[in-house]
């Protein structure tokens, strides 16, 4: 286990959307893709914001949200699309086509739906440090550790994580609390995240070693 009693921690829920997460969102509806094996994601990062709460560590949102006209999309700003931005066709997603502000896609799933004490970065891009706050308000707070769960593992919890640990903060990524839509591609982007830029753990750990924090800190 990581020592979690010193110094400020923060938990990262990165884009808990409907888009991404509802049966009835962009992704499995015109994707097809198997939002169903998300289930118990969703569930390991109620238990670690419960966990999170209890035992004094600050709790932060991102949420992605693109204008209603698309003209910030990827899709809007690129020539070269990836894969991921292709529909199942092959041709380009319209640039309105997803997680536009303001929408019920855009929007924290019901189950995780963030309160008074909890702190929503609003992002266009992967990279939630990317002309954003999160990080002028980790520093306010003295965050020193980031315990990051989320969506989608190889896009956006990946690439925050990547530049999370280029701005010198710990990282501990939920192995159980992240998802992808593809196996392999999520066991890759773990092993890169451990490999590199912070250490892959699992809930029943992280819930360990908060309640370790409670215990030191009086809670």
């Amino acid at each position: 286990m990581f020592d979690l009693t010193q110094g400020g921690v923060c938990l990262l829920l990165i884009d808990m959307q409907n888009e991404f997460l509802s049966e009835k969102g962009y992704f499995a509806v015109k994707q097809g893709w198997p939002v169903e094996t998300f289930r118990d994601k969703i569930d390991h990062c109620v238990a670690l914001r419960k966990a999170a709460r209890e035992s004094g560590c600050k709790v932060i949102y991102t949420a992605t949200g693109y204008a209603p006209d698309g003209s910030d999309a990827y899709v809007a700003r690129h020539s070269i699309l990836p894969l991921l931005f292709l529909e199942p066709d092959g041709r380009p997603r319209k640039p309105d086509a997803a997680v536009l502000q303001g929408s019920w896609g855009a929007q924290i799933i019901d189950e995780l739906a963030p309160d008074a004490s909890d702190y929503v970065v609003h992002k266009q891009r992967f990279n939630a440090f990317y002309q954003t706050e999160l990080e002028l308000m980790l520093r306010c707070w003295d965050i020193r550790t980031l315990i990051v769960c989320g969506m989608i593992t190889e896009v956006c919890v990946e690439s925050t994580i990547r530049e999370a640990f280029i701005r010198d903060f710990d990282v501990l990524e939920v192995s159980d609390g992240v998802g992808s839509w593809s196996p392999e591609r999520h066991e890759a982007s773990l092993r890169a995240v451990n490999f590199s830029y912070g250490r892959v753990t699992d809930t029943a750990s992280v819930l360990d070693m908060l309640a370790a924090r409670r215990r030191a800190l009086g809670l």
